[in-house]
Order: C-alpha cells, then sequence, then structure tokens
C-alpha cells in the first residue's frame, strides 16, 4: 500500500489526471457503434478520448504494459474496455465484446496512444484530500487506527461467540447445496477455459453463471426482526417495500503475483442496520452483506475475503495454505483474519442480527441450528438488482438515503460519508491509509507465489 500523499501531491496528480481530457482521441468519434459517451457506472468510469470504452482499477493496472504490447494484447484489452461501457462487468454479457468500436480503437492505436494509455486509463482514488488535510489527518489517522485496533481485539474476542434464539437460513432454492458435482464440474470448466492475449479466462455467460450457483454460500442469518431477512431491494431506499428473495452476484478478476484470477462476489441486502439505542451511530437504512471468493488456476476457491456494502469490515480468509499477515505501516489498516483456513465444501456464513456482522464460517455439512427457518433465493446478477436503485446513486456512487452518524466523526479519513452503502467499485476499505475492494492487487500480500496453483 502507499503512504499517504501530501495535498500538493494529490493536487499535482490531479491535474495531470485533468490533462487527459486534451488527449488525442484514441477512437474514430464518426464511428455510429463509438458515438455515445459513457457516464460513470459503478466500477466502470469513462475513458478519456475514448467514446464508448470504459476503464476500471483492473483495466488501468493492465494498462501500463501497453507500450510493450502485442496486436493481440492491444485488441484484448480494448474487448475488455468495450465490454466494460457495455456491460460493467455483467456476467450476462458473456465474453467481452469485439465490435467496430473495438475495431476503430484498434485501427489507431499507435506508439503514442500506447504511451498515454496509462494516464488515459487511470481511475481516481475514493479518498478526498481535502478532508484529510482539514482533519489534520498525521494526527487523526493515529485516534482511528487506535480505534480500529479495538475493534479488531473485540471481533476476535466475540468470534464464533454468539446464539439467537432464530435463524434463517438464506440460500439458492431453498437448499443451500447444488448438485454434488456442479462444483468440481464448475472447476474443471473453469481451469480449462481459454485465456485470451493479456492472460484473462475468458468466461461466457453460462460458465460465470455455473460458478455463481456452485460456489455460492449459504447465509444464515441471526433473527430479531423484519431487518434480518435478506435479499435484494426493490427500489431506491425511500420507496420502502419488501426485499425479494434473491442473492446478487458479479464476475471480476484480480492480480496475484504472475497471475490474473476471477473472483465472483455475492451481495445479500437487508432493509436496514437495526439501532441498539436512540442515537445507535452505525443504524440506518439499508445493509449490504459482500462475500467473494477468488479462484486458483485450477478453478477452485484460492481465497476468500468480505466487506459490507459501506466497504467496512473486511475480513479475509484462506482457502487452501494459512494466509499470510502483512504488516501495517504506521499510516496503513491491517485487514482481520479472523479464522483458519476455510476450504470450500457448502460454505456457510453466520451473521449477528441488526447489525449482519459475520461471527463464524463453517464450510461441511454442518447441521443447522434447531429450528432454522429456510428463505430460498433465486440467483441474479448485480447488473440487474442495481438497476432497481441506480437513480437513487450520488455523482460519486454513494446512496445519501443510507447515511450514517458515524460520518460526523470519521470523516478526517478523507472517506466519503463513512458507513453509507455505495455502488460497485467505490468500496474504499481501510480509515487509515488507503485501500479498495476492488484494488487488482488488494490481496496479493496474503499469498506468497509458491501459494498459487498453475494450469495444467
Amino acid at each position: 500500500m502507499r503512504r499517504r500523499r501530501l495535498a500538493v501531491v494529490g493536487a499535482l496528480a490531479a491535474l495531470l489526471l485533468g490533462g487527459c481530457a486534451t488527449l488525442p482521441p484514441l477512437t474514430a468519434v464518426a464511428d455510429p457503434d463509438c458515438a455515445e459517451s459513457l457516464s460513470p457506472r459503478g466500477s466502470a468510469r469513462a475513458l478519456p478520448g475514448a467514446p464508448g470504452l470504459a476503464t476500471q482499477r483492473l483495466l488501468a493496472s493492465l494498462a501500463v504494459g501497453a507500450p510493450a504490447w502485442s496486436p493481440a494484447q492491444t485488441r484484448a484489452w480494448l474487448a475488455r474496455a468495450r465490454a466494460l461501457a457495455l456491460h460493467d462487468g455483467s456476467p450476462a454479457a458473456g465474453l467481452p465484446v469485439d465490435d467496430g468500436c473495438v475495431a476503430a480503437a484498434a485501427a489507431r492505436f499507435d506508439a503514442q496512444a500506447a504511451r498515454t494509455l496509462p494516464r488515459r486509463a487511470a481511475v481516481a482514488d475514493e479518498y478526498v484530500e481535502s478532508l484529510r488535510l482539514l482533519g489534520g489527518y498525521p494526527v487523526s489517522a493515529l485516534g482511528l487506527k487506535w480505534g480500529i485496533a479495538g475493534y479488531h481485539a473485540q471481533a476476535l474476542e466475540d468470534w464464533g461467540a454468539f446464539a439467537a434464539p432464530a435463524w434463517l437460513e438464506h440460500a439458492l432454492d431453498g437448499s443451500g447445496a447444488a448438485a454434488p458435482q456442479a462444483a468440481p464440474r464448475a472447476a474443471a470448466a473453469l481451469a480449462a477455459a481459454p485465456r485470451d492475449a493479456l492472460g484473462l479466462a475468458q468466461i461466457d455467460a453460462a460458465l460465470a453463471t455455473r460458478l455463481a450457483r456452485a460456489f455460492a454460500p449459504r447465509i444464515l442469518v441471526a433473527q430479531a426482526g423484519a431487518d434480518d431477512v435478506g435479499g435484494q431491494p426493490p427500489g431506491p431506499p425511500a420507496a420502502g417495500g419488501e426485499f425479494l428473495p434473491a442473492l446478487s452476484w458479479r464476475l471480476d478478476y484480480t492480480r496475484i503475483h504472475d497471475q490474473l484470477l476471477p473472483q465472483v462476489s455475492w451481495v445479500l441486502w437487508f432493509p436496514a442496520r437495526t439501532a441498539q439505542g436512540p442515537l445507535d451511530p452505525y443504524a440506518g437504512r439499508w445493509d449490504g452483506f459482500v462475500w467473494r471468493t477468488t479462484f486458483g488456476a485450477d478453478g477452485w476457491p484460492l481465497l476468500h475475503d468480505s466487506i459490507h456494502s459501506c466497504g467496512c469490515y473486511h475480513m479475509v480468509f484462506a482457502a487452501r495454505h494459512p494466509a499470510r499477515a502483512p504488516g501495517a505501516g504506521l499510516f496503513d489498516e491491517a485487514r482481520l483474519q479472523p479464522q483458519a483456513p476455510v476450504p470450500w465444501a457448502r460454505q456457510t456464513l453466520w451473521l449477528d442480527a441488526g447489525s449482519h456482522m459475520l461471527r463464524w464460517v463453517s464450510a461441511g455439512d454442518a447441521p443447522l441450528p434447531a429450528g432454522a427457518r429456510p428463505r430460498a433465493l433465486a440467483l441474479e446478477s448485480w447488473a440487474e438488482s442495481r438497476r432497481r436503485f441506480a437513480a437513487a446513486l450520488g455523482p460519486q456512487g454513494v446512496l445519501a438515503a443510507t447515511a450514517r452518524l458515524e460520518r460526523w466523526w470519521l470523516w478526517p479519513s478523507g472517506v466519503r460519508s463513512p458507513g453509507a452503502m455505495r455502488d460497485w467499485g467505490r468500496h474504499a476499505t481501510a480509515f487509515v491509509g488507503e485501500q479498495h475492494f476492488d484494488d487488482p492487487r488488494a490481496l496479493q500480500p496474503y499469498l506468497r507465489p509458491a501459494d498459487l496453483p498453475r494450469r495444467h
């Protein structure tokens, strides 16, 4: 993780990125396939000078190698940028789109375009420099770090030690288990999937859906009220209404050492985080829980991690080798690793009532609590779920209606509206230092190169 930048350095970086607007166009703007510019949408950000193409943190990290690309690698990157602009990684989109827009961009991709692509594709971070400056960040960060250390200590003390009179099992089709051979077959298909010229697995819609269904977790939620019945929002926060019985998911990629690896994330929303008193600073409308699995080159889970949809409470779980515990510098925040490796075998996630905090992860056919009731969930893409509340997202991807009182003392961290729910690609996951859930190198420190399986 990079060190805390000085405000003047941040200002110079902003000026540098602002210069992207003056870069020569990358595509033939007269091409009808490329005529429409993209408004920022989730993890997709408009690619300056290239209508019809988009960028995000993974593509930005790959663009660094553009000056040394072969024509095939150039076209593979542009195809990913086109698919991102059209679908923002929606698994329903299938493979990357290679159409007239890609052809136009490839035709104009010369040495100058290769040199400027890293700057053009860069994605701004989710931290507000002016807030850190006003909040005296070098001093306030030490207080924030002290508070986070206290939370980590309490979370570890509470890990696995909770009980509830009633539980609701959230599982696909009400069973929580796919067919016995679904996971091995999906893993084998993923391992055999062809790679593009950049090294990214070419996962079509059918395979993506198989992965999402075969490896979906079962989520047990302690029940204390209506806020503990999870699903997908029926509309924007202000609209109210019963949450739909569905689990949303999306496909992404990450970078760990020399490998580009696929990830599937599942999101379960709740109507609210229940107030524990008249002035609970963490309570408010909506609460989202995210579980993510990173797959190795052999098609099987390699790592798991989780956050809430505010970007808070980031936890990391190894699936095979014990995860490393990378040291955190004075102005860096460590992620919580509360449990030994959790191999994939019909995983069950145990969530508290009200706060929906993750308290335990079990694998295998461990018995459910007596009297646990089932809630059958359909499987829908993140794009489908997001479409119902997209109009309520602010320009920075934050759902203002879900604001929390905690923002009044966490603002010196530079995070916009801490505690509020936000769009994909907008999850800042640290109050000290800078971390993003979609940072393509975010999980690299937790594994050694020798821990990575290779394709056969």
